[in-house]
């Protein structure tokens, strides 16, 4: 069993060993995983994937691209929450945030995401709301009246 000496946590090969049988919440907190974000979610957190299967895993302030460290704190029935223990990789869009609060304030989750990036990701966002949530495809009639592309400001912050 490969087990993570600092931190004394089950790494995501050998949970993914146990998911033909219960997992409780417990033996679920001590799991140790190596993710990659994909996109950005709701309120700006992380979209993952535990590689290999598929399950969704959603952290606060990872950013997509960037590969981290991460310890499941919570399941929620078809994901789970998980805490950025270390950043491996930062986000390809990294940029200094404005605001000398943001690492730590939390009003302001993607400021060191840079401004295209995160209209990127609004734009995502919405296209993911249209198609899934309003049932439309990207081939149905009338799509482009619906979603429209964003606009930028001027003033970013």
């Amino acid at each position: 069993s490969r087990r993570h000496v600092a931190y004394g946590h089950v790494w995501a090969s050998e949970w993914k060993e146990r998911r033909g049988g219960f997992v409780t919440l417990r033996e679920l907190s001590r799991v140790t995983m190596e993710l990659v974000c994909e996109s950005l979610g709701f309120k700006g957190k992380g979209i993952c994937k535990v590689h290999g299967t598929g399950f969704v895993v959603i952290c606060d302030r990872a950013l997509p691209g960037e590969r981290f460290l991460g310890c499941v704190t919570r399941r929620k029935g078809s994901y789970a929450e998980v805490t950025k223990i270390k950043t491996l990789t930062p986000h390809r869009d990294l940029v200094e945030a404005p605001c000398e609060y943001a690492s730590y304030c939390g009003g302001c989750k993607a400021q060191n995401l840079s401004y295209e990036a995160q209209l990127r990701a609004k734009d995502e966002q919405v296209h993911e709301l249209i198609t899934h949530v309003g049932r439309f495809s990207d081939n149905s009639p009338g799509l482009e009246t619906v979603l429209k592309a964003i606009v930028s400001c001027d003033i970013q912050f």
